[in-house]
């Protein structure tokens, strides 16, 4: 199983940095004017976050009764497998939809040949 986290560009809480809500456009004028930050995930948060999110699915087959073996595998925002946008903060809308398709976690089945 192999985990993808989204690179989501997010609007902060101003305690703690945990994302609040996803930039839109319609923040880019108080992101320009300094009144609001744009944030996304760090390298080790993306990993950790995307390893959590495959752990949670691993649990969920492992409760079916289902009697095989799963292996995780993060890479966290490495690897997407839709090219972000280039440009500036005026396609941001665009970014973090991409950054959804890019979020996901894919599974494969390896046959035993023993």
């Amino acid at each position: 199983m192999e985990a993808h986290l989204g690179d989501f560009k997010f609007i902060p809480e101003k305690e703690d940095g945990t994302p609040t809500r996803l930039v839109t456009s319609n923040d880019i004028e108080a992101i320009l004017n300094n009144e609001e930050e744009i944030s996304g995930y760090t390298r080790d948060y993306g990993f950790a976050l995307a390893e959590r999110k495959a752990n949670v699915i691993r649990d969920l087959l492992a409760e079916t009764g289902a009697y095989f073996d799963i292996r995780v595998v993060s890479f966290g925002l490495e690897r997407p497998l839709h090219p972000y946008p280039e440009g500036n903060l005026s396609n941001i809308d665009e970014w973090n939809r991409v950054a959804l398709l890019n979020n996901r976690v894919e599974m494969k089945i390896i046959l035993d040949d023993e």
